[in-house]
């Protein structure tokens, strides 16, 4: 539907009172709808609207941020979403100086190799300045845990369900407790060994039943193992129903 049509739908049929989105938000078919057209219809169908500017989640700004206790919040988010639109401009300038200079050839690399970066990579490059929930899926596909962390402002946390059903059990595999990528509530990290804290939780993932234990996560296709806590096999605490798991 139009831009348009899906405001109205979220103020009649809905009856949606307010809307925070991000400054690059899109909406309505083909994603004609840009965030600045929501502020404008969304007062013409009651609807309050706010606009967020995107928050840099590079390492850079990460450290500006912690280098001063007396910076207060507001100018780290200030100078955060300064650095993503710095990134955002510098990459529309390769790409317009690319689409001008049609005729360029890529730079002569030694060996013969020749590289040169499309204006697809460069767009992604700074959408990646930008924390994102497509960012912290990239870096969860490419095992990147720092860059998780660094986008949700603390560890990723895969949680896996202990329920009874056989399927979701989990197995003693000598000293490592296993457990079957069917348990599994939310994306893994891609196959590979990991350092993490684990801790058994109720049905509410922020319940946690004990203190936490540092542990080895081994994950593959076929599920996880978790190397340091094999005892929990046979002494799991009443009403623990899941095990959280928070990427060091």
């Amino acid at each position: 539907m139009s831009p348009e049509a899906f405001v109205g739908l979220l103020a009649t049929e809905l009856q949606v009172a307010g809307v925070v989105v991000g400054a690059n938000y899109r909406f309505g078919y083909r994603a004609a709808g840009t965030a600045s057209l929501l502020e404008s219809l969304g007062p013409q169908h009651g609807l309050q609207v706010r606009i967020l500017d995107l928050v840099a989640g590079t390492h850079q700004a990460s450290a500006s941020g912690s280098s001063s206790s007396s910076s207060s919040s507001s100018s780290s988010a200030e100078r955060a979403a300064q650095n993503a639109a710095a990134a955002q401009e510098a990459a529309s300038a390769t790409i317009e100086e690319q689409q001008q200079q049609p005729g360029q050839q890529p730079h002569a690399q030694p060996g013969g190799q020749q590289h040169s970066q499309p204006p697809d990579a460069v767009e992604r490059t700074a959408a990646h300045a930008a924390a994102s929930s497509s960012r912290v899926r990239h870096a969860l596909a490419h095992g990147d845990m720092a860059d998780a962390a660094l986008c949700l402002d603390r560890p990723y946390r895969l949680v896996a369900s202990l329920a009874d059903d056989p399927a979701a059990t989990m197995l003693a595999d000598g000293a490592a407790l296993r457990l079957p990528a069917s348990s599994l509530c939310n994306q893994p990290p891609r196959p590979g060994r990991y350092a993490a804290m684990a801790t058994l939780t109720g049905d509410e993932t922020l319940q946690e039943l004990g203190p936490a234990r540092h542990v080895q996560l081994s994950l593959d296709e076929t599920g996880l193992s978790l190397h340091g806590c094999g005892d929990w096999a046979g002494a799991l605490p009443p009403g623990a129903a899941h095990v959280a798991l928070d990427f060091l």
